[in-house]
């Protein structure tokens, strides 16, 4: 991760933040993307993997300004109990696809992925 900061934009080898390689429009895209290609379900928005893919181009600036203001707020979670032959998980719970996809972008920035 150090040596993709540097090679970067990083200027005279000091680095602050990782919070502008995360918010970075080609880091937000790579990992909306992937987020996609893995076909999740819905979380507590309803939001499909289509309707996530329609409205990409419209949500990344959105959510990239959030970020950049520091006014970003996530969004609610589903807890789901899956049932076991032993009793029940305490609970799993799928996040909404914009969550997953900014989870997606914090996970590039920190492993140095370059956005594809």
């Amino acid at each position: 991760m150090l040596e993709t900061l540097e090679q970067s934009s990083v200027r005279g080898g000091k680095w602050h933040s990782l919070i502008d390689k995360v918010y970075k429009r080609e880091n937000l895209l790579s990992a909306y993307r992937e987020v996609a290609a893995n076909k999740g379900d819905p979380g507590v928005d309803h939001v499909t993997v289509e309707d996530f893919g329609a409205s990409l181009i419209r949500d990344v600036p959105k959510l990239e300004k959030q970020l950049r203001d520091g006014t970003y707020l996530p969004q609610a979670i589903k807890r789901v109990h899956i049932p076991e032959s032993v009793g029940t998980v305490p609970g799993f719970c799928p996040r909404v696809l914009s969550c997953r996809g900014l989870q997606m972008g914090v996970s590039f920035a920190l492993a140095g992925k370059p956005p594809a």
